[in-house]
C-alpha cells in the first residue's frame, strides 16, 4: 500500500466526478516529482501522475507549474522501457495542452 507515501494524494484524489476547473492544487505534486527520481517507486509515481492529469488541462496546468516537463523530458530520453507507454501518455497530455 502507498498510502504514507506522497502518492497517496493521487491514488486517492483522483476523482473522475469532479469538473476540470474544480481542482485545488495539490500540495504534494511536487513532492511526486521528486519520488519519479526514486527508481523504486517511479513506475507507480507514473502511474498515478498520468492519472491525475487525465483530470484535464487544469491538472497538467498544475503538473506544468511545479515543473513536470524537465523530468518527463530526462525519463523519456531514458533507455529503460519498463515505463515508457506511461511516458507517451503522460508526453501526449503536456503536447495537447
Amino acid at each position: 500500500s502507498m498510502g504514507g507515501t506522497p502518492l497517496a494524494f493521487l491514488q486517492n484524489g483522483v476523482d473522475t466526478n469532479r469538473a476540470s476547473h474544480e481542482l485545488d492544487p495539490p500540495q504534494q505534486l511536487p513532492i511526486v516529482l521528486q519520488v519519479l527520481l526514486s527508481q523504486a517507486h517511479r513506475v507507480r509515481a507514473l502511474i498515478l501522475l498520468k492519472r491525475f492529469l487525465d483530470l484535464g488541462n487544469s491538472a497538467v496546468n498544475l503538473a506544468l507549474s511545479v515543473g513536470i516537463f524537465p523530468y518527463v523530458l530526462k525519463l523519456l530520453q531514458s533507455p529503460i522501457d519498463e515505463y515508457k507507454h506511461v511516458l507517451v501518455g503522460i508526453w501526449a497530455k503536456v503536447l495537447a495542452f
